[in-house]
């Protein structure tokens, strides 16, 4: 401001470019949301590619077989397999909960 001017005259000289710079910063976010949005179409194919990628990759995977202990056997004698491994398991555990309640006391 200058010994001349007044605070007012300064005032108004100041807010004169306040429109130009309005539409100023309205032409950036325009021009912000645009990129940001032709960026966001991209993205969304990107991901949709790697997407597709990761399911092929998936369903082509082979799955390991798994071995068992005692050859081949029928179901009745897998069944007993894990009866014997449950009593194996209550015999190191020492069982209690046969005992009943009567133990408590």
């Amino acid at each position: 401001m200058s010994g001349e001017e007044t605070f007012l005259e300064s005032f108004v000289e100041h807010i004169s470019d306040l429109p130009s710079d309005i539409r100023r910063n309205l032409d950036l976010v325009k021009d912000l949301d645009k990129s940001s949005s032709d960026i966001v179409v991209k993205l969304r194919a990107a991901e949709e590619a790697y997407v597709q990628r990761a399911e092929q990759t998936v369903l082509n995977l082979t799955l390991p077989t798994r071995k068992r202990k005692r050859g081949v056997g029928t179901a009745s004698e897998e069944s007993n397999d894990d009866d014997d491994e449950e009593g194996d398991f209550l015999k190191k555990t020492g069982d209690k909960s046969s005992r009943g309640v009567d133990d408590i006391d």
